[in-house]
């Protein structure tokens, strides 16, 4: 029997900014006060987010990076000359965001969902690494909610040959919430996050090594030696903390109207290929790697 904690699945048409329509059949998860989208259709992402009546991230987007909360893998952030160097090879994988890769090969891709548990807001998600990945490979996600928080995991593992991998997670929170009837409008987004570092880049976003003091933003940036969750806060409304205990690196973007991105990530951008935080974790054959990210909220 199904969960009474999965809403509705809806099948609709959506115009997206370049014209073309696109079928979604997005998952509805429901707790007290809390409402989920689910979009298995496009990469397995969270599409909404709406709590206690405000909805807290960015519905679509001009590109698939550009909304809702995706998971970034097998690798976070651009992976340089869409290259990767690895154990004496190479491999040239598609230039998503030219001359670069980004975020990974499975935030813009379906996945099939496999399940959900009785009596609880939650759902699975599951996608093989296929080409352009070399290596195979397959990644699970799970994506429950409570009153008050949301948790998102991920378990990728490795097939029959070794392979790098770095996870991330890419939420789009609004800067403005829509205001609701008979309740004072938020105030604009804030975001406190105390990091004693930021990785020095190289034009676009690409560490290069040197860790420097925090500049004034906007930002396009990797932070580390993050001291606590980073806090999203919209002034009279919500503020949410944010929990990844395997993030190593936190990429902030603040350079877009539309939202503002605090992600966490187990490796820097182009971490594939080694860089300032070292080389990434391996999983060889039949090994996983697990990691979640929790957004917890309360009034502000």
């Amino acid at each position: 029997m199904p969960t009474p904690y999965l809403r509705a699945v809806v099948g609709v048409k959506e115009q997206y900014a370049d014209g073309v329509e696109r079928s979604t059949a997005a998952v509805r998860l429901h707790a007290p006060g809390v409402e989920v989208d689910v979009d298995p259709v496009h990469g397995g992402r969270v599409a909404g987010l709406r709590v206690d009546g405000w909805d807290l991230l960015v519905r679509r987007g001009r590109t698939a990076i550009d909304w809702g909360c995706y998971l970034m893998v097998p690798w976070a952030g651009r992976l340089r000359d869409a290259r990767l160097d690895w154990r004496g090879g190479t491999w040239q994988l598609p230039r998503s965001l030219p001359p670069h890769a980004i975020h990974g090969t499975l935030f813009d891709v379906p996945w099939t969902l496999v399940g959900w548990q009785d009596g609880a807001a939650t759902c699975e998600l599951a996608a093989d690494l296929t080409e352009p990945w070399p290596f195979g490979g397959r990644a699970g996600q799970r994506i429950s909610i409570g009153p008050d928080r949301l948790r998102l995991e991920v378990r990728v593992e490795a097939a029959d040959h070794a392979m790098p991998v770095i996870v991330g997670w890419h939420p789009w929170f609004v800067r403005r919430l829509a205001p609701l009837s008979g309740r004072p409008e938020p105030g604009a987004v804030e975001l406190a996050l105390e990091a004693r570092a930021m990785l020095a880049a190289d034009p676009p976003a690409i560490p290069s090594g040197a860790r420097v003091p925090v500049p004034p933003g906007p930002w396009d940036d990797t932070f580390v030696d993050v001291a606590g969750p980073p806090v999203v806060r919209w002034p009279g409304a919500l503020e949410l903390s944010l929990h990844a205990p395997e993030a190593i690196a936190w990429v902030v973007f603040t350079q877009r109207d539309e939202g503002i991105c605090v992600e966490p990530q187990t490796g820097a951008p182009n971490g594939l290929n080694g860089g300032p935080l070292g080389v990434p974790p391996v999983l060889e054959p039949g090994q996983a790697l697990e990691a979640s990210f929790e957004l917890r909220w309360r009034e502000s």
